[in-house]
């Protein structure tokens, strides 16, 4: 699918050191914009199946969405939709990827010296583990596009 939304958009350009935004902010920016983009196309697929219904119901005279006749139709749209969020991950992967490697900052985290100490806010761990959420978030957000011929 050509039309597919991806993660391009985020944190595309680079900013000097005093505007960019704490980590917090942007890791949350960058769940949020998941959220919207896996709503846009749940919205999306909802609006198909009134029109797969509706070819049924013109072809085959039933609204069951099982019918035996059409169940080559049904397989192929669903394999479309398949291919297509299979596309539309390994892209962000792949984006989110070439992201993480980029020597550019995104994010700010300061540095503390405290005794002899310097400490870092957020904590590498928890860089580690946002820059993680961001994959599972990828991933756990295919899991709403369900079968709707089975």
């Amino acid at each position: 699918m050509k039309n597919h939304v991806s993660l391009d958009a985020i944190g595309e350009d680079t900013k000097p050191p005093e505007s960019l935004p704490p980590f917090d902010k942007f890791f949350h920016g960058m769940y949020d914009h998941l959220e919207k983009m896996y709503d846009e196309l749940m919205s999306k697929v909802t609006m198909m199946a009134p029109l797969l219904i509706k070819v049924e119901e013109i072809l085959v005279a039933s609204r069951s969405q099982r019918s035996p006749r059409l169940a080559d139709y049904y397989r192929h749209w669903e394999k479309k939709l398949f291919d297509a969020v299979v596309e539309m991950t390994t892209a962000n992967l792949e984006t989110y990827s070439n992201f993480l490697r980029t020597k550019s900052p995104r994010f700010a985290i300061r540095s503390l010296l405290q005794m002899n100490d310097v400490v870092l806010d957020p904590e590498a761990s928890v860089v580690l583990d946002g820059s993680i959420r961001v994959v599972r978030n990828l991933i756990d957000g295919t899991k709403r596009f369900v079968r709707f011929y089975k």
